[in-house]
């Protein structure tokens, strides 16, 4: 597993160079997020277990970049993947990719391309107002709900018992 992993690493730092070379170029902060900061501060690196990196950008920053990074990225072995690009990929953020990989995640539950990837999450402020509040909610639940069903994701799996009838 230890071999894997470090192949794994090496092959997301390639994909966060890349991606720190877009936002170099198109003048985007940005910033790591959850394991990968930890990993960052704790182990000057990975966290050995961790098989993936998160990276944020603010709202208009990280929609600039699904805007402006395709057509940079085209001639490269790179493909950064959104329900735009991929209409099979039904998550909410979008992955860096490396093309010339495949891996397979424990929850796969789609037909999106696979590849040893980074995670690029969008940040969103929270308004002051709690009408305001509510309605990005809302909003929230219901994209979420739109996910879960083009994945065709169920919460509750059916169970019958063998003596009863279905």
């Amino acid at each position: 597993m230890s071999a894997l992993i470090d192949r794994i690493h090496r092959v997301e730092l390639g994909n966060l160079a890349k991606f720190t070379q877009l936002c170099a170029q198109l003048e985007l902060p940005y910033l790591l997020l959850g394991g990968s900061l930890l990993g960052a501060i704790r182990h000057q690196g990975f966290i050995p277990w961790d098989d993936d990196v998160d990276v944020g950008l603010l709202r208009a920053d990280y929609d600039r970049l699904l805007a402006a990074a395709p057509p940079l990225l085209a001639d490269s072995h790179y493909f950064l993947q959104t329900p735009n690009s991929d209409p099979n990929y039904a998550l909410s953020y979008a992955k860096l990719l490396d093309r010339n990989t495949y891996i397979e995640e424990k929850n796969n539950v789609n037909n999106a391309r696979k590849g040893v990837f980074i995670d690029i999450f969008p940040l969103d402020r929270i308004p002051d107002e709690p009408a305001q509040q509510r309605e990005q909610l809302a909003k929230f639940q219901w994209y979420n709900t739109r996910i879960l069903l083009q994945l065709r994701y169920h919460l509750v799996t059916p169970v019958y018992n063998s003596s009863a009838t279905p």
